[in-house]
């Protein structure tokens, strides 16, 4: 097999570079853009470019405005629904196989993070810049073993984090705190349906809270 094109490299490197300034914020939800602009910001040939935004494309982060350009796609009330459905589903499932699969070293860890302190051993996928709530999250998916699940579950969070620019908050409070440490004591002793349960109590009420400042920032 032949080794991956100057020119796929080139689209890679476009792609994660602009959709980390979508996530980031650095790019604001209903921004628009051209091609052109693109391609002179990274000295790059349209048909680069075009694979790129082809992707953020399929990522949902952008739309095409055939023989116009392209707009940073804006977070609708569906989207939030949608993405906090299919994260509740994700978590749930990394619950289900951590009490199954998880050492007590692992455990021991997750409990440490579910104090929401800042540590260095980090799951080697994400930044070791990630917030104290989503190190929590994103470990549970790590100690599965199902690197598939701690892969979407970062899509879906990295997607989750542009609700900051509606105010939703990503801190810890000392609810989730506590209800951190209940799904670490009931992972322990393979109490999986409610452990499942709380999660998902957990995941409803910061969808709820995104919402309530969403309609208050439209309305």
């Amino acid at each position: 097999m032949r080794g991956r094109t100057k020119n796929s490299d080139l689209v890679t490197q476009i792609y994660e570079s602009l959709r980390q300034d979508i996530i980031g914020l650095r790019i604001k939800p209903g921004e628009f853009f051209t091609e052109r602009q693109i391609s002179e910001i990274y000295n790059a040939s349209p048909t680069s470019v075009r694979g790129a935004l082809s992707l953020l494309k399929h990522d949902g982060l952008v739309k095409v405005f055939p023989h116009k350009g392209y707009m940073i796609s804006e977070i609708t009330l569906e989207d939030m629904h949608n993405l906090f459905q299919f994260r509740s589903v994700l978590e749930n499932a990394n619950i289900y196989y951590a009490a199954q699969y998880a050492e007590k070293e692992q455990l021991d860890h997750l409990e440490f993070l579910a104090e929401g302190q800042e540590t260095s051993l980090e799951p080697e996928t994400h930044s070791n810049q990630t917030e104290p709530n989503t190190e929590f999250h994103l470990y549970l998916a790590q100690i599965t073993g199902n690197p598939i699940l701690l892969e979407q579950l970062i899509n879906t969070i990295e997607k989750l984090q542009r609700l900051s620019w509606m105010g939703t908050p990503h801190k810890f409070t000392p609810a989730s705190v506590d209800e951190h440490r209940e799904i670490v004591k009931l992972i322990r002793t393979k109490q999986v349906a409610e452990a499942q349960a709380l999660m998902r109590k957990h995941i409803n009420q910061v969808f709820e809270i995104a919402v309530s400042k969403t309609l208050k920032k439209v309305f």
